[in-house]
């Protein structure tokens, strides 16, 4: 299956597709918690075609934020979905080029 496929089967309750979204949340929101709890970050912003499916990742990303962020140094850290869709990593490219 591709990611588009196995989205859609979380969407549809799918308990291995459900599973992989939760194993996938865990890991980025735990590092996403060190490298705040590292450099003091105010948010990460997550991007590309996992930004698309984010409701599928965010439960666990902030399970994962509870279990391993340092609250009192970061206390207004948040995970969040880029803006710009699928193509923000194109976009950041294009705009330091043009710098």
């Amino acid at each position: 299956r591709n990611a588009k496929e196995i989205a859609d089967a979380a969407r549809e309750g799918d308990g291995v597709a459900l599973a992989i979204y939760r194993d996938a949340g865990l890991n980025l929101g735990r590092a996403a918690a060190y490298a705040a709890n590292l450099m003091n970050l105010s948010c990460a912003v997550i991007g590309g075609g996992v930004s698309a499916d984010f409701a599928l990742l965010e439960p666990s990303i902030n399970e994962a934020l509870a279990r391993h962020l340092f609250r009192r140094a970061n206390p207004d850290f948040r995970v969040i979905p880029t803006a710009l869709g699928y193509e923000a990593a194109l976009i950041g490219c294009a705009a330091v080029a043009l710098r």
